[in-house]
C-alpha cells in the first residue's frame, strides 16, 4: 500500500513539475495545431504523447525521423494460484511430480514463493517514409527467484528457502509500422515483424536439492532467459483524439514460427486506453490490457526438479491489468514516460506464481 501511494505521489508531483512555465515550450497550442493541422504526437517531437508509451508503437514517423528508447521494466510476483484459486504450500506440494523415479518424490517438493524480474529494452525508431516506420528492439532480462523446499517424503516438513537467478540478452525483435489511414483526429495502423529468441534455453546451475544436497541442474522453464525460437509479430492500433480524452485499442499477437525442443507459449495482448493532457507537457492515461498466453510446447528432458515450473503443463494462462502513467516532454527531443500496472484478475494454468505489479520507466530521445 505505501508503495502505491509513492508511486500515485510521484506522478502528480512530475505533473506539477511539467506545468512549470517553459521558454522552449510556450503554453498555448492554437498556433502549433494551425501550422501542423494533420501531424500527430509521434510525428512532432516538441508535442506530448498520448499513448502510453507501453504499448507497441501506435503511430509513424515522418522520413528521415529518428526515436531512440530506453525502457527498464521491474515485475514482481508473489504468492500462487490454480485457475484463479489461491493455494498453500501444503496444497501445492499435494501435487503429483511429474518426473517421480519409481517411489521416489512421488510429489512436488519445492515451491515458488517470489519472484522479480527486470527487463532493460533499447529500441531504436527511424521513418523511412511518412507511410511507413522500422523498429529495431533489444531486450535484457533478469530473474530472481526464492523458494521454499520441504522434505520428498514422510511429513513433508519445511526445510529451507533457496534462491536463484538468471539473467542474459534475451531477444532482437525487428518491426515495421504502417500507416493505413490517417485524419487530423484519427489514426489506424498495422505492425508486422520477426523476434529472434537470443537467450539461453539450457542454463545449467548448482542447486541445493531437497534431498539436502548440491547438484548441477538445468534450471525449470521460468527460470530460462530464452528458448530459441523465431516468432511473427503482428499488431493493429486505432487511436481517436476527442476534445477532452484521447481513445486507443491495439491488438498485438506473438506466434513461435521456427521451433527448438520446446518454446514460451503463444500470446495475444488486447489494450485500451483513455489519455488526457492535463498539463501543456503532461499526458496522464489508464490503460487496461488483456492477456491471453498459451502453455509452452515441447519439453526439454533434462528439465525434471520437482518444482512446478519445471512442468510444461503449468504455465500460460489469462489475465486482466489495469496501468496508471503519465508522459512527460522534457524539452524538444527529449521526454519521458511512467506507469504502474495492477493485475485485476489472473485465471493461470496453475499452479503458478501470480503477478503483484509492475513498474516500467522509459526516456526517449528523438532526433
Amino acid at each position: 500500500m505505501k508503495k502505491n501511494l509513492l508511486y500515485i505521489l510521484l506522478f502528480l508531483a512530475l505533473t506539477i513539475l511539467a506545468d512549470a512555465p517553459s521558454e522552449s515550450m510556450p503554453h498555448d497550442h492554437s498556433n502549433m495545431e494551425q501550422e501542423h493541422p494533420k501531424t500527430d504526437n509521434h510525428s512532432m517531437h516538441h508535442k506530448v504523447s498520448t499513448v502510453p508509451f507501453t504499448v507497441m508503437e501506435a503511430g509513424t514517423h515522418k522520413a528521415g525521423h529518428f526515436m531512440v528508447t530506453l525502457q527498464h521494466m521491474r515485475m514482481s510476483m508473489d504468492g500462487n494460484s490454480n485457475q484463479g484459486n489461491k493455494l498453500s504450500d501444503q496444497e501445492i506440494i499435494s501435487y503429483p511430480n511429474l518426473y517421480k523415479i519409481d517411489e521416489m518424490m512421488p510429489f512436488l517438493s519445492t515451491v515458488p514463493k517470489r519472484m522479480d524480474m527486470e527487463m532493460t529494452m533499447l529500441e531504436a525508431m527511424y521513418g523511412v517514409t511518412d507511410e511507413i516506420t522500422f523498429m529495431l528492439m533489444a531486450n535484457f532480462i533478469s530473474k530472481e527467484m526464492s523458494l521454499n523446499s520441504y522434505s520428498p517424503m514422510g511429513t513433508r516438513d519445511f526445510l529451507r528457502t533457496t534462491t536463484t537467478s538468471n539473467s542474459d540478452l534475451s531477444n532482437l525483435s525487428m518491426s515495421s509500422f504502417i500507416k493505413l489511414k490517417e485524419r487530423q483526429n484519427f489514426r489506424m495502423n498495422i505492425g508486422i515483424g520477426f523476434d529472434k529468441s537470443l537467450g539461453n534455453h539450457n542454463t545449467i546451475k548448482n542447486i541445493m536439492t531437497p534431498m539436502n544436497m548440491r547438484m548441477n541442474m538445468t534450471l525449470p522453464y521460468a527460470m530460462q532467459i530464452g528458448d530459441k525460437s523465431t516468432s511473427l509479430l503482428t499488431a493493429f492500433t486505432i487511436v481517436s483524439k476527442g476534445y477532452d480524452f484521447n481513445l486507443g485499442a491495439q491488438v498485438k499477437k506473438k506466434s513461435a514460427v521456427l521451433k527448438k525442443d520446446w518454446n514460451f507459449g503463444d500470446s495475444l495482448d488486447f489494450n485500451i486506453w483513455v489519455s488526457k493532457l492535463v498539463a501543456p507537457k503532461s499526458t496522464l492515461f489508464l490503460r487496461l490490457k488483456y492477456q491471453k498466453i498459451n502453455k509452452i510446447e515441447g519439453r526439454d528432458l533434462s528439465i525434471n526438479a520437482p518444482v512446478q515450473t519445471a512442468n510444461p503443463q503449468y504455465s500460460g494462462g489469462k489475465s486482466t491489468s489495469l496501468s496508471l502513467g503519465q508522459n512527460i516532454q522534457l524539452n524538444h527531443n527529449n521526454s519521458i514516460g511512467l506507469e504502474y500496472s495492477v493485475p485485476l484478475k489472473q485465471d493461470l494454468n496453475g499452479p503458478q506464481m501470480e503477478v503483484k505489479n509492475t513498474f516500467n520507466f522509459a526516456y526517449k530521445l528523438s532526433f
